[in-house]
């Protein structure tokens, strides 16, 4: 089965398709982001909805809220890292 890339942003890791993210960034997800993804998630996203496409978005937004929080926690004076890593991979 081909892999594709972790829909985090800048993450790059090869996952397996039943996975949407990395295990470190799925981890860093609130169980309710979690929740809805696997809700609408499928492995063959081209008989995946608009309901999975606008979910996919809001939760590598909430994703996106978590890094800065990170960011913010670790060089204490907001780097920035966060904003400057590569966009998440285009959904389908």
């Amino acid at each position: 089965m081909e892999k594709h890339l972790c829909y985090a942003p800048s993450c790059g890791v090869a996952i397996d398709p039943t996975m949407f993210m990395c295990p470190e960034h799925w981890n860093l997800l609130p169980a309710d982001a979690r929740r809805k993804i696997c809700r609408y998630y499928r492995k063959d996203l081209r008989q995946a909805g608009l309901e999975w496409t606008e979910t996919a978005r809001e939760v590598i937004e909430v994703l996106g809220q978590k890094l800065f929080e990170r960011c913010l926690q670790s060089h204490k004076a907001g780097c920035g890292c966060w904003k400057t890593a590569a966009p998440a991979p285009a959904l389908p």
